[in-house]
């Protein structure tokens, strides 16, 4: 499982060039499965996700985490971040779960931070071609990689 974190003031997304889903300040959370991971406990990786410390505290630090700003969380499931470019120019998706396998374990990640996590989770849309419109704050980013 790979997760691509970014401290947002708000982001938008569409489909369809409708107006999906949105936040305000919070985190864009990228999320991509792969063939390896399996249906069990996500809670130390969304802990992980949920305590990091990304925001600014009143020292200017990155010093506060998600829950103590009370931020939002957008939550995308974006295979292709376990794509591989190891030869020529096209990538090869052979460590991404299964699109079934994926959309059943993206369900259970997402029911497991709604556990964790009593404030708002906008989600983007399983499968669909989606316009992402994030407005970054620092910039800040985090890759967290559930093997590591």
């Amino acid at each position: 499982m790979i997760a691509v974190l970014q401290r947002v003031e708000e982001v938008k997304l569409f489909v369809g060039g409708e107006l999906f889903s949105s936040i305000r300040q919070g985190v864009l959370i990228l999320l991509s499965l792969g063939r390896e991971d399996e249906e069990g406990d996500f809670s130390s990786f969304i802990r992980k996700i949920l305590h990091l410390k990304m925001f600014l505290d009143e020292d200017g630090k990155l010093g506060r985490s998600l829950l103590e700003v009370g931020g939002d969380i957008m939550l995308v499931s974006q295979f292709t971040l376990h794509g591989e470019i190891k030869k020529g120019k096209k990538p090869s998706f052979s460590k991404s779960a299964p699109r079934m396998k994926a959309e059943i374990l993206f369900g259970e990640f997402h029911r497991q931070l709604k556990k964790h996590f009593a404030g708002k989770i906008a989600l983007g849309k399983f499968g669909e071609e989606m316009k992402i419109m994030p407005c970054l704050a620092g910039p800040v980013t985090f890759i967290l990689n559930s093997g590591e």
